[in-house]
């Protein structure tokens, strides 16, 4: 199966595989007999060779990037590692993004939130989300 057909900047998503044709069952198979990795719910890429812990987080950051397109941008080290800028010690088992603004509010990254569900940051709702003090901060779901 050709998969650079719907694969954009290196990944795809559930959806994306859904206008080849391709159902879940397909995705499971595809990533059991190698063909594709599962990178966080409802993100994959081509199996092109071993993915290293630097280019799993980057196809990550890159799919979550594409997924809150919008909303919020790519931020801290996972914007680093995104644009393949050379690291140290960084903590790879979280993609950090950052909301942009909403309703015409000037954009800046967000300080805190104190009220309602505290997985809950400028009407956007994820699971896996915790709050820091510039930004957000999605766990990745590591599919291995």
């Amino acid at each position: 199966m050709n998969l650079s057909l719907i694969t954009r900047h290196g990944v795809f998503s559930t959806a994306d595989a859904r206008t080849m044709g391709l159902t879940d069952n397909d995705l499971k198979r595809l990533v059991g007999s190698g063909e594709c990795v599962r990178l966080t719910r409802g993100w994959y890429a081509p199996a092109i060779g071993p993915l290293d812990p630097i280019e799993r987080h980057r196809l990550t950051a890159l799919a979550l990037g594409r997924e809150y397109c919008g909303r919020a941008a790519l931020s801290h080290s996972s914007a680093v590692v995104a644009q393949r800028i050379a690291t140290h010690a960084v903590d790879l088992s979280k993609v950090h993004l950052t909301l942009g603004a909403r309703r015409g509010h000037e954009a800046r990254a967000i300080a805190g939130h104190s009220a309602g569900d505290p997985r809950r940051a400028d009407g956007l709702k994820a699971p896996g989300v915790s709050t820091r003090r510039k930004g957000l901060v999605l766990q990745g779901r590591s599919a291995k």
